[in-house]
């Protein structure tokens, strides 16, 4: 994966919403009861020419736990920012944050969250 200082925030964003359109897929799966099927794993368009599969609750797993281990703060920019979309609105972290510490910590939760997962 590549190193989380050298990419942009764009970059970071772009990989944590595709972590995140993974994890929903593997949900999917898992509420069809398709428990032996595989979703991609995160590093699969990383390696060069290696596909890494891994069935989709170990998937989903990983990507709790590493959204567990986040502090409480970065915590909450990750869920409601990517994984909580249906209760998403734009401007949520305005009643608890400035617009300058809500994006100061949604890069360093960016940059935790993808480090958590290499």
């Amino acid at each position: 994966m590549q190193n989380t200082s050298l990419m942009t925030f764009e970059e970071m964003e772009r990989k944590v919403m595709y972590i995140r359109g993974m994890y929903i897929k593997a949900k999917i799966r898992l509420t069809m009861h398709d428990e032996n099927s595989k979703a991609l794993c995160l590093q699969d368009s990383i390696q060069e020419g290696e596909i890494i599969y891994v069935k989709p609750q170990n998937f989903i797993q990983a990507v709790d736990a590493a959204i567990q281990a986040l502090p409480e703060h970065l915590q909450m920019v990750i869920k409601k920012e990517f994984f909580e979309m249906e209760t998403y609105h734009r401007y949520w972290y305005l009643e608890m944050l400035s617009r300058s510490t809500f994006y100061r910590y949604k890069k360093e939760a960016l940059r935790q969250f993808l480090l958590l997962l290499e």
